[in-house]
């Protein structure tokens, strides 16, 4: 924004009794612009919507009339501007005003902007044109989170599966140090048999390597 047009929106919302400075102004501004922008898309989307509709039923000639007699996106997106609050009112309708001043400056392009429309007036679907790119945004953001979100996901389960191995780890060589702890938590028939079979076979190697001395002393 301008100097002039910060000074604009200070006068105009002293007239309406709200004193705020330059810097809140231009702090706030930018949100507002992004918030506009998206009232506008998120209009747009739900007009595709409808000619989707439309176009699978094969009746696009309603949604021509609907769109003559109820205005399309641009209505429904200046029904979703003027909810805000008095402060974000204010300072669209600035946004507003320079809008209609520049329109009119550029009023030889009118024809441009009717070619670039939403939709044509014309039934016939092999002529019409329904600019649809705030859907294919909105599909590319969804799976650029989605994307992101599995990727945090698949990290943070790696993250804690590194840490509780750690842990586990730890544990196990702090029991594993300790004897009387071992044989206090490693209990039952199967642990008894274990240990049997373990110095049965150690007793075993024991006259294996006992005979083989006789043998060899002979």
């Amino acid at each position: 924004m301008s100097a002039d047009d910060v000074t604009t929106v200070r006068r105009n919302l002293q007239a309406k009794k709200f004193a705020v400075s330059n810097k809140f102004i231009r702090k706030t501004y930018a949100p507002l612009v992004k918030q506009v922008n998206l009232a506008h898309a998120l209009s747009a989307c739900q007009y595709c919507r409808r000619c989707f509709y439309y176009y699978q039923q094969g009746f696009m000639g309603l949604l021509n009339e609907e769109e003559g007699e109820g205005g399309g996106v641009e209505q429904d997106a200046e029904l979703a501007i003027n909810a805000t609050r008095p402060l974000t009112a204010a300072l669209s309708s600035k946004d507003s005003n320079q809008s209609s001043i520049q329109h009119d400056e550029d009023a030889p392009t009118a024809s441009d902007r009717e070619k670039t429309s939403i939709a044509t007036s014309s039934p016939n679907l092999g002529t019409d044109y329904i600019d649809c790119r705030e859907v294919v945004l909105f599909s590319r953001l969804l799976r650029m989170i989605e994307a992101s979100s599995n990727s945090l996901r698949q990290q943070l389960v790696n993250d804690e599966i590194r840490r509780m191995e750690q842990q586990v780890k730890a544990v196990l060589n702090e029991i594993s140090e300790d004897p009387i702890r071992l044989n206090t938590l490693i209990t039952g028939k199967r642990v008894q048999l274990a240990e049997d079979l373990k110095r049965t076979r150690h007793i075993q190697e024991k006259l294996e390597e006992f005979i083989a001395a006789l043998n060899s002393s002979d």
